[in-house]
């Protein structure tokens, strides 16, 4: 603070955070100088000048600059800014304040009705909850104050833990996460990256990879709070002489009702597939069902279908809308490849989603179902093969000309 010609300076609110005596080393841009006192009256030039002050604890010090304002014909002041840390560790609070500046007293508020000074400080509450903790700054005759919310008594959240485990059989893994839970008893969440695009939030999946290589799997736990994570590089070849199955289903939604059609999954080689479903809340292991209706949360669900031929597996997961009052419908795909060999034709639709039946006309009047077919025509030519799909309530198509002969 200054007036007119006279410049007071107060340092009483230096602090050491163990409690140390202070010493106080005062410079000013005069070349005069002052030692031992936290409070000094000083004059200044007109204009005002620079003073510096160093604070030693016996082992280390710190140094602060302030210009200070003098003028013959004014009175100046300047509010103090007040800043701090809280820092919590169970019902404790520890508060820093040495951000401060321009500040010759700080008074702390706590929220619960105590109170505390000083630059630290700490405060113990009788009870856990969430407190509102003010520091009030003086300095000359202007104060400022600064307020931060604390959260006490709460324990610290432990992160999940678990790993996963892999099993390859040529393009195909099977992926399992194994050791999962939590400390703190929060629900798990499941998170597998295939490292090829795809993914599933699932803690076990099936999965075929289109092209051979090197890939890095990723498991993500997630337990509402923090999240952990894992990863495990596999090698995939070629499909052996199993291809592994294909899982699709097509869906709709009334109201909050979800009806799922899984019947056009399929085996290459037509070996018998069992179903597993999961609508959000638990399995349905070992059943057969191709056709389900469930009621599901506002807002939707995932559901997850697994097929297993006895060897190999595949595992698909769609994001399911539900909604009160309201209809969803989703036309399915009709993506197919078509190979010709001679006289003979395959087509494979595989990579056709949300399909719960497939049909095909070979352009020669004769037809076929399934995901996979082949035909055989009598004579050479241009064929228009065409597949029609069939999904909930909605429908697609695509054709394709194959040069037989």
């Amino acid at each position: 603070m200054s007036s007119r010609l006279s410049v007071q300076m107060n340092a009483r609110a230096s602090a050491d955070p163990e409690g140390n005596p202070l010493s106080f080393s005062w410079e000013f841009s005069d070349g005069d100088s002052s030692n031992g006192s936290d409070r000094l009256n000083k004059l200044s030039p007109n204009g005002g000048m620079l003073a510096t002050l160093t604070v030693l604890d016996g082992k280390l010090g710190d140094t602060v600059q302030v210009y200070t304002h003098a003028r013959c014909d004014g009175f100046w002041d300047v509010a103090p800014q007040p800043q701090f840390t809280a820092t919590v560790s169970g019902n404790t609070v520890a508060l820093d304040a040495s951000a401060s500046t321009l500040a010759d007293s700080l008074n702390w508020d706590f929220g619960d009705g105590t109170t505390g000074s000083g630059m630290f400080t700490s405060h113990t509450y009788a009870s856990p909850g969430t407190y509102t903790v003010q520091l009030r700054a003086n300095g000359g005759m202007m104060g400022g104050t600064k307020s931060a919310t604390v959260v006490v008594g709460g324990t610290t959240n432990q992160p999940p833990i678990g790993d996963f485990t892999t099993a390859v059989n040529g393009a195909t893994v099977h992926i399992q996460s194994v050791g999962v839970s939590d400390a703190d008893g929060d629900k798990v969440s499941y998170l597998l990256d295939f490292g090829d695009g795809k993914s599933v939030k699932y803690p076990s999946a099936w999965h075929t990879y289109k092209t051979p290589g090197v890939y890095t799997i990723t498991q993500t736990l997630n337990d509402g709070k923090v999240s952990t994570v894992k990863t495990h590089e596999v090698t995939v070849s070629s499909a052996g002489t199993n291809r592994a199955p294909v899982a699709v289903f097509s869906y709709y939604s009334s109201d909050l009702r979800v009806g799922v059609k899984g019947g056009a999954s399929a085996d290459f080689e037509g070996n018998p597939l069992t179903y597993v479903w999961d609508f959000g809340n638990g399995t349905l292991p070992g059943t057969d069902i191709q056709q389900h209706t469930v009621t599901v949360p506002e807002g939707g669900t995932f559901v997850t279908l697994t097929v297993f031929d006895g060897e190999l597996g595949d595992t698909v997961q769609i994001q399911v809308p539900a909604r009160a009052g309201q209809h969803w419908d989703v036309r399915p795909d009709a993506i197919f490849t078509a190979k010709v060999a001679g006289k003979n034709v395959a087509v494979d639709a595989s990579a056709s989603k949300l399909v719960d039946s497939f049909s095909w006309d070979f352009g020669d009047g004769t037809k076929g179902t399934g995901m996979y077919a082949s035909h055989t025509y009598a004579t050479p030519g241009n064929y228009v093969v065409k597949l029609n799909t069939n999904g909930g309530m909605m429908g697609n198509s695509n054709s394709t000309t194959v040069v037989i002969g």
